[in-house]
């Protein structure tokens, strides 16, 4: 990487707009900051279709997709690059490095892409990545699992867990006392489903994958959680019927137990004016929060909505308007002690930005939000990660050599 990459995209601005930056304004809630901004890598592409961070012991490991290529990064607690990018795997045919020998295109085969990917934590040892590789209509993409070592190299050939269609996108995984469940969005012409796997612990083979939901329309953005001993998932649904009502898009929370058996029927737990609610969950030691997005005051710009759910998916409050969610992508929920922060990107005078927000387990805004502006060019993906004593948010701009940046926010 070069000196160039290091220097800080919006340092001065930040610092022109540090009292808008911070959570000060009136209302409940702690004072939250940025404690600085960080250039941590650039992309050859022009912007990764792909991102994800979680905390370690030592800071934070970040990885994207870059074209055919998937890197991973150890970040320190400030958000810091802690040496160069490691290629974790490609999708570019005979690649020496490739765990995964002879799974990239080959002349004759479908070109792939990675459209999504989800770093957690090996219940053994290491870290591991659910990986959703798009084809196209002849097919050709697949939900995996790798399982990765400290030192950031593959450790196995991925477990390949089922199929994805050309329009497939979303894929989520989480680790529970005796395995992994790992759901991702099946897309393909005319069929849309919510697929399942179960990887028993030893992570030596993957069970069958099961359907879980579907439509005839849209089946988007499986989410999960952890729900005490069992896993909770949250998707989103479109059918023709449907397609004209005010509330087109239902939401939908069920709790599945190990090998992906779901404990009863699947709770409709909220509609939405928008094809593309993108629901999102995060747990707590009590229960769940749901986070979709909708339109229900008719602007024509996407707010995104808070509501609590008990672990046996019971409402416990109604949903509240947190903030505006009309940029691209989702929600991306991180708990800690108090509640939950959200990540989020917004449109702002027709500049994409980054919104941070704080929920309180009521659903409850607590304090304004925290904006991070970009300098010349848009924000076009963001994710979020809880640390020790403050909160990651990783991003990403757009545009030929597009940077990825980190920002470490601290709330007192």
């Amino acid at each position: 990487m070069t000196e160039k990459l290091h220097e800080p995209a919006c340092f001065v601005l930040l610092l022109i707009l540090l009292p808008a930056l911070s959570c000060s304004r009136p209302g409940p809630g702690p004072e939250c900051s940025l404690e600085g901004e960080n250039a941590v890598a650039r992309v050859e592409m022009t912007a990764p279709s792909a991102m994800d961070v979680i905390p370690v012991e030592s800071g934070f490991l970040a990885a994207w997709a870059d074209g055919s290529d998937v890197r991973a990064l150890y970040l320190d607690n400030a958000g810091a690059a802690k040496g160069a990018p490691a290629v974790l795997f490609s999708l570019k045919p005979h690649h020496e490095n490739q765990a995964d020998a002879g799974t990239g295109t080959r002349e004759g085969e479908s070109a792939r892409s990675v459209k999504d990917l989800k770093l957690g934590r090996n219940l053994q040892d290491g870290f591991q990545a659910a990986v959703l590789v798009t084809g196209d209509l002849l097919g050709g993409g697949s939900a995996r699992m790798y399982r990765i070592g400290s030192d950031l190299r593959v450790k196995d050939p991925p477990l390949v867990l089922g199929p994805a269609g050309i329009y497939s996108s979303g894929i989520d995984s989480v680790a529970v006392e005796h395995g992994t469940h790992v759901v991702w969005h099946n897309g393909a012409p005319g069929r849309f489903r919510i697929m399942c796997s179960w990887i028993p612990q030893g992570f030596l083979h993957a069970d069958p994958s099961i359907e879980i939901g579907s439509a005839d329309t849209e089946a988007l953005s499986p989410s999960l959680a952890k729900c005490k001993k069992d896993t909770c998932v949250s998707w989103a649904s479109m059918h023709r019927k449907e397609a004209e009502s005010s509330a087109s898009t239902r939401i939908h929370i069920q709790k599945l137990r190990p090998g992906c058996r779901p404990a009863g029927p699947a709770l409709h737990a909220a509609g939405s004016s928008r094809v593309d609610s993108r629901p999102a969950l995060a747990a707590y030691e009590k229960g769940l929060m749901l986070f979709y997005r909708d339109d229900a005051d008719s602007d024509d710009r996407q707010e995104y909505y808070a509501r609590p759910f008990s672990f046996s998916l019971e409402p416990l409050g109604p949903e509240q308007r947190i903030s505006r969610c009309d940029g691209p992508g989702g929600i991306h929920p991180a708990a800690y002690s108090d509640g939950f922060e959200t990540a989020v990107i917004r449109t702002f005078r027709h500049t994409m930005l980054v919104g941070l927000n704080r929920i309180m387990h009521s659903g409850e805004k607590k304090g304004a939000e925290l904006q991070v502006y970009a300098d010349g060019t848009d924000f076009v993906m963001v994710r979020t990660a809880r640390g020790r004593d403050r909160t990651l948010i990783l991003y990403s701009e757009q545009g030929e050599g597009a940077r990825i940046f980190s920002s470490s926010v601290v709330c007192r």
